[in-house]
């Protein structure tokens, strides 16, 4: 990394559909959240890492209220 440069980090890292399901909550669809857990099926390993994701920032997040 070159001198100046800061590195960004994402939550979800390389998952991009966390990444979609996480533009989808920040707008209050909760609909991306629900379908990306139903989608990710018996990967224990990847639904935990989602769902870890999904609570830090479903604390920022209107649908955490409904």
């Amino acid at each position: 990394m070159a001198p100046g440069q800061s590195l960004v980090t994402h939550p979800a890292r390389g998952d991009e559909a966390l990444r979609r399901a996480l533009e989808d909550a920040s707008m209050g669809r909760w609909e991306g959240p629900r379908y990306l857990l139903i989608s990710t099926g018996p990967d224990w390993y990847r639904r935990i890492f989602r769902l870890h994701v999904l609570a830090e920032a479903g604390a920022r997040f209107r649908f955490a209220d409904t």
